[in-house]
């Protein structure tokens, strides 16, 4: 069976070995935020369960599992509220609203991780004693690489609308989605969220307009973040975005049988300032020895019904302004690895994220591809795994010839951040 695996100086030419691991999968997606925050809750693939939600579920993430089910795409469908004046008495009744729809889908690609070389018998041989299984120990990496990955993903899909999966173009392997109402923005075309806010620009919702002037607004706003304390985050900003969230009738979430106005996933630069503001009023009277619903984040800060969440990961994805396509960069954007890239923006980023605030389509499984391999002289072995994954940021859409979008579950708020001095 011919390999889809290619090495330095050769090339594999013989696949020996597939395993395929739900237990792969889970351990993936519990080395990030995303093992939280996807956690089967009461809202799944767009229906209401009447069963009560597990005790550590969570609603942030909407997963739809494409396990034995033909093609790459499946929608969600939002019944949009009815407007419009009531009568009284005698009165005839008035005539109504039709009965219009917003949908959103979910689409799936393949994501695979490089072949990572295992050498020959005698090579392993020499390193025996320090690494006994090295098999083991190379598909131990490429799990973790693949959770870094899960991790990226899910970031680029709230700064760009979609993760690299399916934003990259078909000759590439990716899906090259069009997003947006009506027509779109263009296949494979990063599309800024509809909510943003910036000190300067305040809040900037998405009009209707052309979406390529939304994305330039954004961009135009980050241009805008000034290298001085007054576009730094305050006490009064946060609590101006908190209000926002009920304008917007933001979609309250579950994490861990606790409900939020919303999480929100931030630079840990932004964090600790957070930590810095509330230090009087907040910090000292923390509850000691509170258990961090999200392990792997360095700490977390509640308040006014929102849990603030440092994630390490946002500081590779830093925003900055880019006059050449007229949206946003966010340092390694879709072509660059972030695991070895560094983000010099002093742009810094919250996300407010309500229920349902990103779609996740997932076969519920990794695949681990073994194959022997040459490498130039030498025989040897590579281990790949392949996962049926991809992300995408909710924001309900028409495709009826209205373009019209609707946002009830992210707000990307950005400010000057260049570290606290305390």
């Amino acid at each position: 069976m011919a390999s889809e695996f290619d090495s330095r100086g050769g090339s594999y030419d013989q696949q020996t070995q597939v395993t395929f691991n739900k237990q792969l999968f889970r351990e993936q997606f519990a080395r990030t935020i995303i093992g939280s925050l996807a956690k089967p809750g009461p809202h799944v693939a767009g229906k209401t369960s009447f069963a009560s939600p597990a005790i550590d579920s969570s609603t942030f993430i909407w997963q739809q599992s494409f396990a034995g089910m033909p093609g790459d795409e499946k929608r969600i469908t939002l019944s949009e509220a009815f407007n419009g004046m009531g009568v009284h008495g005698d009165l005839h009744t008035r005539s109504g609203e039709f009965l219009e729809f917003m949908s959103q889908a979910y689409r799936i690609n393949t994501v695979k991780s490089p072949g990572f070389q295992v050498h020959g018998a005698e090579n392993r041989k020499r390193v025996a004693a320090s690494i006994m299984n090295m098999p083991g120990e190379v598909r131990t990496g490429a799990n973790n690489w693949m959770a870094q990955e899960d991790m990226y993903d899910f970031l680029i899909a709230l700064y760009y609308g979609a993760d690299k999966t399916a934003l990259n173009s078909l000759a590439t392997g990716g899906l090259a989605v069009n997003l947006g109402p009506g027509s779109g923005i263009g296949a494979g075309t990063p599309l800024c969220g509809m909510h943003q806010y910036t000190t300067d620009e305040g809040f900037i919702t998405y009009d209707g307009s052309a979406l390529s002037t939304h994305n330039s607004l954004v961009n135009d706003a980050i241009n805008g973040i000034d290298a001085a304390a007054a576009d730094k985050i305050t006490l009064a900003q946060l609590q101006k975005i908190r209000e926002k969230l009920d304008d917007l009738h933001f979609l309250p979430g579950t994490l861990n049988g606790q409900q939020y106005k919303a999480l929100a996933p931030c630079d840990p630069q932004i964090a600790r300032r957070i930590a810095y503001i509330l230090k009087d009023d907040y910090k000292n009277g923390m509850e000691r020895g509170k258990s961090n619903p999200i392990f792997n984040c360095d700490y977390q800060i509640e308040f006014e019904g929102v849990l603030y969440v440092s994630v390490p990961d946002m500081k590779k994805f830093r925003p900055s302004y880019n006059a050449a396509n007229s949206r946003i960069d966010i340092g390694p954007n879709l072509t660059s690895d972030p695991r070895t890239y560094s983000n010099t923006s002093t742009n810094a980023s919250i996300f407010y994220l309500g229920a349902g605030a990103v779609l996740m389509a997932h076969d519920g499984q990794a695949t681990a591809h073994i194959a022997n391999a040459q490498y130039g002289p030498q025989d040897g072995m590579g281990i790949s795994l392949h996962k049926r994954r991809t992300m995408m940021r909710n924001q309900w859409e028409t495709k009826d010839g209205r373009t019209e979008s609707k946002c009830y579950n992210v707000l990307a708020a950005h400010f000057y951040e260049p570290g606290i001095d305390w």
